[in-house]
């Protein structure tokens, strides 16, 4: 039986930092790797390798990461960073637009509004970054610390060398917009992720943990993992069907919107099939299981939804393949054996 081991990792900030982590754990033959890139959550699904193992995999590519505590609360500092970001870079593209004379083309004044912006790029991408080049698998944020640097030490040069002209060399908003359009991109991506992961999160808590399982006429409480086909459990009025099954004793009305998307209850007597997660609107019924928790009606619809978060359209992948051009990490690595690369990261 497999088992999920699940791991929150700091430092995923984008698409490329999930393809690094999914093509290094592939490498280790863990096929079965999961990552919810809004959570920054991993799951790693196999029962030969212990949770240190695969933790340690991870953080050799210069992530930080922890075992997963569902109690611990965890809040992104990505939407202050974007805030901050926006205030101080909005100002600097602007001067694109006035005259020369114009206070926003004042040097001192686009440094000061360009150096925040800077900084929070630092904070946000350089631990993740420098761990990368210390792995020799530089990420993409090595780029934009490496493009928004230089366009902010050459805004400097040219303003000390050429005082009379700097306006010809001054680039602090390239420098700050690189940073605060990265922002935004990660914004949108973990945006987007996180409502497919609530539609998620909303399918799994449709079904109950937990049931009663009618051993020798008594009633036994059990989770549902630990259901075995052909036990017979009871489901009363309120209750949600645990688990798929067929009804030998009684009849209900059944709350089937979850899997046909009828608003209206059906009716349901002995010999008919009921489905894992809908809800009795009326009447008690008894159920003899007919499958096991990981191949149940719900089960599938939820590991579609997953795969489907995995597959990528064909532009997609074409972006990742023209994103590996600019970020090598296999061509490096390629050249250096694994014993560096762990003395390295150690």
């Amino acid at each position: 039986m497999l088992v999920s081991h699940k791991f929150m990792v700091k430092g995923i900030h984008c698409i490329n930092c999930v393809n690094a982590i999914k093509t290094h754990l592939h490498k280790k033959n863990l096929s079965k790797v999961h990552i919810e890139l809004s959570n920054e959550l991993v799951t790693v699904s196999d029962s030969s390798i212990k949770s240190d193992t695969i933790q340690g995999y991870i953080d050799e590519l210069g992530y930080t990461s922890e075992v997963y505590n569902p109690n611990k609360n965890k809040h992104s500092k990505l939407n202050y960073y974007l805030i901050l970001s926006s205030f101080f870079s909005i100002p600097l593209l602007a001067h694109m637009f006035v005259s020369e004379q114009h206070i926003l083309q004042n040097p001192f004044l686009q440094v000061t509004l360009a150096t925040p912006v800077l900084v929070i790029g630092y904070v946000h991408f350089f631990k993740s970054a420098y761990r990368s080049v210390l792995t020799l698998k530089p990420n993409m944020n090595v780029l934009i610390l490496m493009g928004a640097t230089a366009a902010y030490l050459y805004s400097i040069i040219g303003w000390i060398l050429n005082f009379n002209a700097v306006h010809q060399y001054l680039f602090f908003e390239t420098s700050a917009t690189i940073i605060t359009l990265v922002l935004l991109g990660n914004y949108f991506e973990k945006r987007a992720i996180n409502q497919t992961t609530t539609a998620l999160d909303s399918l799994e808590n449709l079904q109950n943990k937990t049931t009663f399982k009618e051993v020798n006429g008594q009633r036994i409480a059990c989770l549902i993992e630990d259901l075995n086909i052909g036990d017979v459990i009871a489901v009363n009025l309120g209750d949600s069907v645990p688990i798929d099954g067929e009804i030998i004793w009684g009849n209900c009305s059944i709350d089937e919107s979850m899997i046909t998307g009828e608003s209206s209850p059906v009716y349901r007597e002995v010999s008919d099939k009921v489905v894992g997660g809908t809800l009795l609107t009326g009447g008690s019924i008894k159920i003899r299981v007919s499958s096991k928790l990981n191949d149940t009606v719900l089960s599938n619809i939820i590991e579609l939804v997953r795969s489907a978060q995995e597959n990528k359209p064909k532009i997609q992948k074409l972006g990742d393949q023209i994103s590996n051009v600019f970020i090598p990490p296999n061509r490096i690595s390629a050249f250096v054996p694994t014993s560096t690369i762990n003395t390295k990261s150690s």
